[in-house]
């Protein structure tokens, strides 16, 4: 079952990041207001996660893991916010002008 949760978790984590990504990269081209693109990139992060939840397994184990992407997530949002690392794609998508 642990291979299960490893190959979910890659999945659920993978398609996240891309799709944060994607939205980066709509958000540099001005495609996406960066409003309307948070407002995509938070809706569209929950439904993701959503999405891949069931594949993991029913093994106690297999929910802390599942519950890492997510953690993950916010944990790259607080370390690119501190200024620890950066990413700016992230800020392009998750800030709002102030022009």
């Amino acid at each position: 079952m642990m291979l299960r949760d490893l190959a979910a978790f890659l999945g659920t984590s993978s398609t996240c990041a891309a799709y944060i990504a994607g939205l980066g990269w709509l958000a540099r081209r001005n495609a996406l207001g960066q409003h309307l693109c948070r407002k995509i990139m938070h809706i569209g992060n929950g439904l993701l996660f959503v999405h891949f939840w069931p594949t993991y397994s029913s093994q106690p184990a297999a929910r802390f893991l599942c519950a890492s992407v997510p953690a993950l997530a916010a944990a790259h949002f607080v370390l690119v916010g501190m200024g620890v690392t950066e990413d700016e794609a992230l800020l392009q998508s998750a800030t709002v002008s102030m022009s």
